[in-house]
């Protein structure tokens, strides 16, 4: 097996693994995020939410590496969308892990409001201020969010605009994914402004991080990119060198 077909191997299945973990660290975290009685309920699913924040964490790090992995391939078609695109998706990503360890900080803020219970500690002032902080970060973890699905959302634009021309992978895969995260776009925008829309609007980027990697696993880029090169192409300088040797 080429190193070309591993990589492309690698990346679509870092694109399962980050879509699964994110779901499963977001079904743990969610609901104890929205939670009327946050820093009264929150330490006592101390175990559970740290499980949640793994996972979360996990995606982060599949979103940067497949940032890096990506470049190796379009690189070759378009440098400077390359970098684009790579950028995204750090920043996508440095934004995820600051929403996933929010609420670590909102344990350690529940920790203290249960001690203060416990002891009888009545500082009604204190406590309120805790409380507040606790919702700010707890507001955080979902605003982050949607500015990281921001930058996915534009980084992605990009890159299945360069795959459309490109055409290394079937156009109307290239295509759907262009509606799907412009819909995604839209979603984060109208969001943010407060227009509550449902769903909806992610199902057509979703059904692309599926569909796209599933292609890149079972028949990879229709491109000659051929053996990747990881240092620093090394065959193209040996190429020069049999022209220098020739001339």
């Amino acid at each position: 097996m080429s190193s070309k077909r591993i990589y492309e191997i690698i990346i679509g299945t870092l694109f399962f693994i980050s879509t699964i973990s994110y779901i499963i660290g977001n079904s743990i975290l969610e609901d104890k995020l929205l939670s009327k009685n946050l820093l009264n309920d929150f330490y006592s699913n101390k175990t559970i939410i740290l499980t949640g924040i793994f996972f979360e964490l996990l995606n982060c790090a599949c979103v940067i590496s497949i940032g890096i992995l990506m470049i190796q391939f379009i690189k070759n078609h378009n440098y400077s969308i390359s970098i684009i695109y790579f950028s995204c998706r750090l920043i996508e990503g440095l934004l995820l892990i600051i929403s996933a360890i929010s609420p670590y900080f909102i344990l350690k803020l529940s920790n203290i409001y249960l001690d203060n219970k416990k002891f009888n500690i009545k500082n009604e002032e204190f406590n309120l201020s805790i409380d507040i902080v606790g919702r700010l970060l707890s507001e955080g973890y979902f605003i982050f969010f949607k500015l990281a699905m921001a930058f996915l959302s534009l980084g992605s634009i990009v890159l299945c605009l360069l795959l459309l021309k490109s055409n290394i992978i079937p156009k109307i895969l290239s295509v759907f994914g262009i509606i799907g995260y412009i819909s995604l776009l839209l979603h984060v925008v109208l969001n943010i402004i407060g227009y509550e829309i449902g769903m909806i609007l992610f199902a057509p980027g979703a059904v692309f991080e599926i569909i796209f990697p599933l292609n890149l696993i079972i028949n990879g880029f229709n491109d000659s990119v051929g053996e990747l090169n990881l240092s620093n192409n090394s065959e193209s300088q040996k190429e020069i060198i049999k022209k220098e040797l020739i001339n």
